[in-house]
């Protein structure tokens, strides 16, 4: 309990410290809404998939006290302050990241700032770039399929209402809360791993054919 009321304390103060900041700044013009573009990437060059995943809940499992066997990873917010929070890896994620950043040009989807989850994603077994963060100045964060071309985009989170939000693109998982027995990327990796074959064959048969078409049938299937 304790653990908990100093991480709202740090985050409170942080916040505090940051709206002070910017009113002392002169002002600057913001885009603030509630849809997001997602962040450029290589996918057009190396002609592969895009793969925007979620973080918290998808991927990891965090918690501001200590748990026996989880990660510990000091985050330093942008006010100066600092505190430890403990990281749990969701079971097979190594295998999934090697296996699927081969065909997939991967990146990361976080609702946390940059300073709280990037020491996190570092920690990876792979370099991911181009990966999309909550800004400062946002409070809420939710992410929609605004990109340059959404049609090669796949984006896979735990929750609902992002998933609802970009429907056609989206393929839901279950959320991750930290169990041992979670085999979730496995079959993830496996639906990942097909869709992008799947979408190879389809291709040639008609060069107009998008993810979003492919997800509809592979889904559709179930």
């Amino acid at each position: 309990m304790f653990g908990y009321i100093l991480a709202w304390l740090c985050q409170f103060i942080d916040k505090t410290i940051t709206l002070i900041r910017k009113k002392l700044r002169p002002k600057k013009k913001f885009e603030l809404g509630r849809y997001n573009q997602i962040p450029r990437s290589n996918s057009f060059q190396t002609g592969k998939l895009r793969l925007l995943i979620g973080l918290e809940g998808t991927l990891v499992c965090t918690s501001p006290t200590p748990i026996p066997g989880w990660d510990k990873i000091n985050i330093k917010f942008p006010s100066g302050l600092t505190q430890d929070f403990y990281v749990k890896h969701r079971p097979y994620l190594d295998q999934f990241l090697l296996s699927v950043s081969q065909i997939y040009d991967v990146s990361i989807y976080t609702t946390q700032i940059q300073d709280f989850a990037a020491p996190i994603i570092n920690r990876f077994c792979i370099r991911i770039k181009h990966n999309f963060y909550r800004q400062n100045h946002v409070q809420y964060l939710e992410i929609n399929m605004t990109t340059p071309n959404p049609h090669n985009v796949i984006f896979v989170d735990y929750d609902e209402d992002q998933c609802l939000a970009n429907s056609e693109n989206a393929y839901p998982i279950q959320q991750y809360n930290g169990q041992d027995n979670d085999t979730e990327l496995l079959k993830l990796k496996d639906f990942l791993i097909q869709a992008e074959s799947y979408m190879k064959v389809r291709k040639e048969q008609d060069p107009s054919v998008t993810i979003q078409d492919i997800l509809l049938e592979m889904t559709g299937e179930d």
